[in-house]
């Protein structure tokens, strides 16, 4: 059982676990409410659409981004396929760069279902008759498009940005019932316990979650609450890749066999 994280906070905090003590609280950390705002943009352009910068959408822009910088050269090459009016949804389509397979990959069809793969991560989706149909070609959608995934892992099972955010959210929430001398005390504590030295894992993120605690000076102790509701995991940047992949290859064969999707009546 790990020893609890608990601090008494009236001066100079003395880390028990580590034997060493920290400072009074850094004024720095200060400036915005018990916990300063990302060094990032507030909001972010998905798909022509503004979002606010969360971990979820800017992890989307930047798989985004390396998808486009990997494949600026790929071009479509059609290795198989009897679909239209008059065949079934069986295909094989080829994405890669002239004379190269770097960053290539597959889209293979059959009724039902669509496979990725290559040098992506491999990943089936199961849905309609004719996954073309399915997939509009206009963006992605991981939470949707993940639950028809039946081959591939979607999510990482512990995400460090995806933790911090929540503790950030959850501080944020609490700003309102502690004086601003407490509030950079707690903001202090949780970097020098839950930031500072990051969890590797989630059973790690978890047990430091339930036993951290600050002892406040004149005002009621800092706990978080409900923290087993967190999901601590995030899309992993590979599946976001292959779903860029997936929506790639849909738009380019739509645009070049518009009359071969055969779509569900």
């Amino acid at each position: 059982m790990t020893k609890p994280r608990t601090e008494t906070v009236t001066g100079p905090v003395v880390d028990e676990v580590l034997g060493t003590e920290h400072p009074e609280p850094d004024p720095k950390r200060s400036a915005s409410g018990i916990w300063p705002a990302p060094q990032r943009p507030s909001t972010v352009i998905v798909d022509g659409t503004e979002r606010p910068a969360t971990t979820y959408w800017t992890s989307l822009v930047r798989a985004q981004a390396y998808f486009e910088s990997v494949t600026a050269d790929h071009t479509m090459t059609v290795l198989h396929d009897v679909s239209g009016p008059a065949g079934s949804p069986y295909r094989h389509l080829r994405f890669a760069a002239p004379k190269s397979r770097f960053y290539y990959f597959d889209i293979v069809t059959w009724p039902g279902h669509l496979h990725v793969g290559g040098d992506f991560a491999p990943y089936t989706f199961r849905r309609l008759h004719d996954m073309m149909d399915f997939f509009n070609g206009t963006g992605i959608n991981p939470g949707y498009w993940g639950e028809k995934v039946v081959c591939g892992q979607t999510k990482d099972d512990f995400d460090f940005e995806v933790y911090e955010e929540h503790i950030r959210n959850h501080l944020d929430d609490a700003s309102g019932w502690y004086s601003e001398s407490n509030q950079a005390l707690i903001r202090d504590a949780v970097h020098n316990r839950l930031i500072d030295l990051p969890p590797t894992d989630e059973r790690e993120a978890r047990e430091l979650l339930d036993d951290f605690e600050v002892r406040l000076p004149s005002d009621r102790n800092f706990q978080f609450a409900d923290t087993w509701e967190w999901d601590l995991g995030g899309y992993s940047h590979h599946f976001l890749m292959s779903c860029h992949a997936v929506a790639y290859a849909v738009r380019e064969y739509r645009r070049t066999y518009p009359h071969r999707i055969t779509a569900e009546v």
